[in-house]
């Protein structure tokens, strides 16, 4: 399932170059990220393993939501440092694997 996601993003976003293109692909990913998670909390008999994978991603979902805040108070060096961040965050990957699966994250 995760794979379709993140071939989704890649199809849709590309390389985003200035700031303004960054924003706009923030605000996308939320909305894709955010209704990932909502079909992966649909998965029954999740392990603690795959809960706490769960949990990555919605600690990426408010990243995401307060870079998104930062531009919109008119404050972009905040949102490219939290978006930075966000996009260098590597432990919904993590999460996964321990979890079992190599596609999400």
């Amino acid at each position: 399932m995760c794979s379709y996601w993140l071939a989704k993003v890649k199809q849709a976003f590309g390389t985003p170059v200035t700031t303004a293109q960054l924003y706009n692909f923030a605000v996308k990913v939320k909305g894709m990220e955010s209704d990932e998670l909502a079909q992966l909390q649909q998965i029954p008999g999740r392990s603690a393993t795959g809960t706490a994978a769960l949990t990555a991603v919605k600690v990426d979902i408010a990243e995401l939501q307060s870079s998104i805040t930062a531009w919109d108070k008119g404050n972009p060096a905040l949102f490219a440092s939290i978006l930075k961040k966000y996009l260098n965050d590597n432990r919904p990957k993590s999460a996964f694997l321990l979890a079992g699966s190599r596609d999400c994250g």
